[in-house]
């Protein structure tokens, strides 16, 4: 039996063009959609069920951006949120004395009896994985890892060889990528949004910071809730923030989904919504994502009370309002509140009417400006 498996992995790497692959990793350097291209060729090459390329903080291992072929949004969500910053895998490909890729199987003889290890591969339909450490500097690290299923069998020693010979190219592509994110030329963009009195950061495909506004800017300044790291991504003060940040951007981008989206991060007495946008254009660097941030505390005064006030709305529908600007969901809401999801739907309702929006995001939107707007009614 060994010698049939041996027969059938080499003829699959015999069939692989290392050469395509690279080629394909350079032309995402200009791509619209980053690296799921080539992470996209890389998973059918290889024949594996996922193909991620994630970019890491350097000192907490807190996943900060990167490109996700293939993984529901929730699946990403919980991998950085429970495992991303202590993924034995990557400590693995870390420790190594030569830079290249490890297997859970093969290279690690780990058999991934760690629980958190367990329910992650549950949760994303996983058997085997091979990573490696592709590129890091003083404050980032880009770390590419492929998933297998139980069905696509585990990584053999040949397939890892032949993904080391794509390190180089991945490496430089990455380079060429991040030079010409760097030198695209955003500054009319960012002279217009320095006239809007809301903090805003302007998120590229990858994680990357294009911009962020003066309100933005004077906001961090005072927040411990959101950072930019000096490698230019994005960083929220904890793992679960970053993954409901990185997920929603992520779905926004690579399904070119046109709603918005709403998270909240909280620590002690802070809090901030985000509003997430897809801004759309047809140049490819100028795509990405918009963040608009609402802060809770008192100087905007948003608050059941006040949305009640200004909107005319029931004691309870700005309650519910008030959850949904918080970024709960209408399941969340009705068990907080012990009613059915069909009554909290009933009056999300009559709250759109009375707002004269028709989509949660639309509604937080205008809930949240319009208060901030208007903090001399308090």
């Amino acid at each position: 039996m060994s010698l049939i498996v041996q027969e059938n992995i080499t003829s699959h790497t015999d069939q692989i063009d290392i050469q395509q692959l690279a080629d394909i990793a350079y032309t995402s350097v200009t791509d619209r959609n980053g690296f799921n291209p080539f992470l996209h060729a890389l998973q059918n090459a290889f024949n594996c069920q996922t193909a991620t390329l994630s970019i890491r903080d350097m000192k907490t291992g807190q996943v900060m951006g990167g490109w996700y072929q293939d993984m529901p949004q929730d699946v990403i969500e919980w991998y950085i949120a429970n495992l991303g910053h202590r993924d034995p895998l990557l400590k693995r490909a870390i420790e190594q004395e030569s830079v290249g890729f490890c297997s859970a199987f093969y290279s690690n003889d780990n058999h991934l009896s760690d629980p958190i290890v367990q329910a992650w591969c549950n949760e994303a339909g996983i058997a085997d994985g091979a990573c490696a450490l592709i590129h890091k500097d003083t404050d980032s690290m880009f770390a590419l890892t492929l998933g297998r299923s139980a069905d696509q069998g585990q990584f053999q020693p040949q397939e890892l060889q032949l993904l080391n010979t794509l390190i180089r190219d991945i490496r430089r592509a990455i380079a060429l990528r991040l030079a010409v994110d760097q030198s695209q030329d955003s500054s009319l963009v960012k002279s217009i949004f320095d006239h809007i009195n809301l903090p805003l950061v302007f998120i590229k495909q990858g994680g990357y910071v294009s911009f962020q506004n003066q309100q933005a800017e004077k906001w961090q300044q005072q927040s411990a809730l959101i950072s930019i790291n000096t490698s230019g991504t994005i960083e929220l003060h904890d793992h679960p923030s970053n993954a409901k940040l990185l997920a929603n951007s992520s779905a926004l981008l690579d399904k070119n989904e046109t709603d918005s989206k709403v998270i909240s991060i909280k620590n002690n007495d802070e809090g901030v919504s985000l509003l997430l946008t897809p801004i759309r254009n047809e140049q490819p660097h100028e795509q990405g994502v918009l963040l608009t941030i609402y802060p809770w505390n008192s100087q905007h005064g948003v608050s059941p009370e006040r949305i009640k006030e200004f909107f005319g709305l029931t004691k309870t529908e700005a309650q519910v309002c008030d959850y949904l600007c918080q970024g709960y969901s209408l399941e969340s809401i009705a068990d907080i509140t012990c009613r059915g999801v069909a009554t909290v739907r009933s009056h999300l309702k009559s709250i759109y009417i009375k707002t004269a929006t028709n989509r949660q995001a639309e509604l937080v939107s205008h809930v949240l400006t319009t208060l901030m707007r208007n903090e001399h009614l308090r």
